[in-house]
């Protein structure tokens, strides 16, 4: 059945929930790029709060690398973890 024949007499309710749909979008684009900012200036402030804490750390363990992960902070002698 083609869409000709089967919306030809529901155009004005399509057309309203075409609408519906792109109001929403308005609405969720204006969300999101709220919540960008958002994310953008907590991603600053975070990485504002870690560098003294990444530079002491760097400063007490000069000659080892460290090794970030999600938990902890492993500090390895750095021949241990490097070969040149």
């Amino acid at each position: 059945m083609p869409f000709g024949n089967d919306l030809w007499d529901k155009f004005p309710q399509t057309e309203q929930y075409v609408h519906e749909g792109i109001d929403f979008m308005g609405v969720f684009e204006e969300f999101v790029k709220r919540k960008s900012e958002l994310e953008k200036d907590y991603a600053k402030a975070l990485k504002k709060l870690v560098k003294p804490v990444k530079e002491t750390l760097e400063k007490k363990t000069k000659g080892t690398q460290l090794r970030y992960n999600r938990n902890s902070i492993v500090i390895l002698p750095f021949s241990y973890c490097c070969s040149f």
